[in-house]
């Protein structure tokens, strides 16, 4: 059995993703160099360990619509 790392398939589809998609890092508006706040200016940050609330993802899409503008066209 492969390690799911190892999968030539999960490599590939990989590999092609990072060269035609674009990501934005939103880490900086809420962790630091030591750990992610549960509470960023009043407002709580995760509804649990791998989720963010609703209230704090409304706060992040200033950051989410500038990085939109920069990849496309005017």
């Amino acid at each position: 059995m492969h390690d799911i790392v190892d999968d030539p398939i999960l490599v590939a589809a990989t590999r092609v993703a990072d060269e035609r998609l674009a990501s934005v890092d939103l880490y900086p508006h809420f962790c630091d160099d030591t750990l992610c706040h549960a509470i960023v200016s009043g407002i709580i940050t995760h509804k649990d360990t791998n989720h963010m609330t609703g209230t704090f993802s409304e706060t992040l899409a200033p950051y989410i619509y500038d990085a939109i503008a920069t990849l496309t066209p005017a």
